[in-house]
Parts: structure tokens; sequence; C-alpha cells
């Protein structure tokens, strides 16, 4: 049985006094101390329980876990793992994308789960475990699709923006350029074009790669934290890149019978390697990094 709280007890976050002989049934009917304060929800035991958990009052969104100085020394791995999961959680229901209402229920509910595996004397962290997967589970399928559809029309936005601003500079080249002997300023617009494909590319490889979102994901839709215009145009400047190694024959392209000439004679083709570019994203920028790297080294030995 939980002891009955005997005295009036002034919360330490809040000072509001807690008086189990209160007309109110919510202070008058507390039977465990680990429940914490009526009013800001602050764990009132600072004897039994190896930590203090509560939401912070000056931040909705935000679960404090104070470890409680009774029982620094002998807090235990496993609690300590948890605490951490119970952190990594919190950060990610904070930076999703949702309403504020609907985030601060998950945020009570992860609390709830927070004080199963990390308050009272004797707390059930396997239980809590199991309990903190469920929810993750909940959010992920009850939010899960909404974020990702959200990030995946704000990319596509981008870049068909980027995409129709890269096609109009290629088209005004070409047009300018097509009657002159200049053969530099007449390929540039080429360059252009491969930049407008690959944003094409880019926005269909997200798709192909975010089939399911992890939990983790909700928060942070790529691992590199690129907004989606930095993203794009990051994707672009790699894919013209990726033109002029070709133009350069630093390296090769063999797809059927198309090769560098063709490309250079067709804009189809070219708004093609541009697309399959965007496709290949960070592995084509990582492979490009690593031929420069290369050059410079044979050129130095």
């Amino acid at each position: 049985m939980s002891k009955k709280i005997k005295e009036p007890y002034r919360c330490k976050t809040c000072g509001a006094i807690v008086n189990p002989n209160s007309s109110d049934p919510a202070v008058r009917n507390i039977s465990d101390a680990d429940f914490g304060c009526p009013k800001c929800q602050t764990p009132l035991s600072s004897v039994s329980s190896q930590f203090l958990v509560y939401i912070d009052k000056e931040n909705p969104y935000d679960i404090e876990v104070m470890e409680n100085n009774t029982h620094a020394n002998n807090t235990s791995s496993e609690l300590n793992n948890f605490y951490a999961l119970i952190e990594d959680t919190n950060l990610v229901i904070k930076r999703m994308d949702v309403d504020k209402k609907l985030k601060k229920v998950y945020i009570k509910q992860l609390l709830a789960v927070a004080r199963i595996g990390l308050v009272g004397k004797d707390p059930n962290i396997a239980l809590a475990k199991k309990a903190l997967n469920k929810l993750k589970s909940r959010i992920l399928i009850n939010e899960g699709g909404k974020i990702k559809n959200k990030y995946f029309g704000k990319l596509g936005i981008a870049s068909l923006i980027i995409g129709a601003i890269a096609i109009g500079i290629a088209i005004g080249i070409y047009y300018l350029t097509k009657d002159t002997d200049d053969g530099v300023t007449y390929y540039i617009h080429q360059y252009f074009f491969v930049f407008a494909g690959s944003m094409a590319g880019a926005w269909v490889s997200f798709g192909v790669r975010k089939k399911e979102l992890k939990f983790d994901e909700l928060s942070v839709m790529e691992k590199d934290r690129l907004n989606p215009y930095i993203r794009l145009l990051f994707v672009g400047v790699v894919s013209m890149l990726f033109l002029l190694f070709l133009n350069s024959s630093l390296i090769t392209l063999a797809i059927g019978e198309v090769t560098i000439d063709s490309i250079m004679d067709n804009i189809e083709l070219q708004i093609l390697l541009g697309a399959i570019a965007g496709l290949a994203g960070n592995s084509l920028a990582s492979r490009l990094y690593n031929i420069a790297g290369d050059a410079i080294k044979e050129q130095e030995e």
C-alpha cells in the first residue's frame, strides 16, 4: 500500500501547499507522493524515488528528469539507459511539426511512461520500455504520414520553383547564343538544363528512400538537416559538376548508346542526366569528391 501524506507539503518547484486534509478531492485523495504536486506535477517524494520527473513549467514541451541526491550513487545503468530513451523521445516530440495541442498530449503521455520507469521505490523499467515502444509506434502511425507528406510537398514546390528558374535561364542562354560562334557561351545552357533535371531527380529520390519513416525521422527528415531549398541547390550544383567532369573526360558515362557527344546536342538527354544526378544525390557527390582527391594525389606523386 502507498503511504498517505499526513502533513501539508510545500512543493519545491511551484511553492504550492499540498494539504491532504483539503476539501479538494484531487489533493485529499493523494495516496502516493511520487505522483506529484496537483498544481505543477512535480513529484513530492524526496526519499523513495531515484528520479523526479515532471513537465517544465517554463516549457510545456520539455520533461525534466532530476536525479534525487539521496540515491545519486545508487542509480543503476538500466535506469540511466531508460532515462536516455525518455530524453531522446522527448526531443523528437518537441521538434515534430504537429499541432501544439496534440504535441502537449504526447508529452503528457510520455510523462506517464517516464514515471513508470523512473519514479518510485521500485520502478518497473521493463513495463515502461514496452509502454514507450507502444507510444512511439502510435505516434509514428498517427503522424508519420502527415509529416512525410508535408515535407514531400515542400520539397516538391521548392524543386518546381528552382527547376523553373533554371530552365528559364537555360532557354534564355540557348536562344541568345545559338547563332554565335562562341563555343564556351553556347555550352553554358547545358549546365542549367542538367541543373533543372536534377530537381526532379532529387524529389523522386526522397520518395524512393523514405518509403517508411522511423520514429527519429519525425523531427529530422534528413540526416544532414538541410532545409529543402538548400538541399536542392546542393544537388543542382553536384549535377553541374557531374557534367563538368564528363566534359573534361575525368569520368565516362555509358548508358546504352548514349555518349557525351549525344548529350551535348540533346536537351532531353541533358535533363535526363540531371535527373540521374538528382537520384544519386549524396552518393554522386561522394564519388566526385573521391575522384577529385585521387586526381590531386596523382599530381603530387
